[in-house]
C-alpha cells in the first residue's frame, strides 16, 4: 500500500493549504506531525519516527496493513488538528484501505477462473 506524501491538503474552496512561507501543507506533513506525537501514536517509537521522516521528505511511501491501522488510529486520536484536516486525511486512508480490498477481491476472482 502507499501514501501519495506530497498530495497537497485543501481548504473548503478546495485551493491548496499553503503555509505563511508559501509551501503547500501536504498529506506527509500532516502524518508525519500526528505520527511523532507520542499521546497519539500507540506503535513503535522506532517506527514512528521512521515513518515520520519519510512522509515529511518522501513523496510516496510505501505502508503494510498495520502500519496504515496505526496512522488511522493516531488522526482519530487527533482532537488538536480541524476537521477541515483529519476529515481529508481519513478519507484518503479509507481509499488506501479500499482499494487494497478491491485488489485483493480482484485476485481471489482471478483465482477462482
Amino acid at each position: 500500500m502507499q501514501i501519495i506524501a506530497n498530495q497537497a491538503l485543501v481548504n473548503l474552496k478546495n485551493e491548496e493549504i499553503k503555509s505563511e512561507d508559501g509551501e503547500s501543507f501536504t498529506v506527509g506533513k500532516s502524518l508525519a506531525n500526528t505520527i511523532i506525537n507520542p499521546k497519539l501514536w500507540k506503535g513503535d517509537k522506532i517506527k514512528a519516527f521512521i515513518l515520520s521522516q519519510k512522509l515529511y521528505t518522501e513523496d510516496v511511501v510505501e505502508i503494510d496493513a498495520s502500519d496504515l491501522s496505526n496512522i488511522k488510529k493516531a488522526v482519530e486520536a487527533n482532537t488538536d488538528t480541524s476537521f477541515l484536516i483529519t476529515g481529508q486525511i481519513l478519507v484518503i486512508l479509507d481509499g488506501i484501505k479500499n482499494a487494497k480490498k478491491e485488489e485483493k477481491n480482484e485476485g481471489n476472482k482471478d483465482k477462482s477462473k
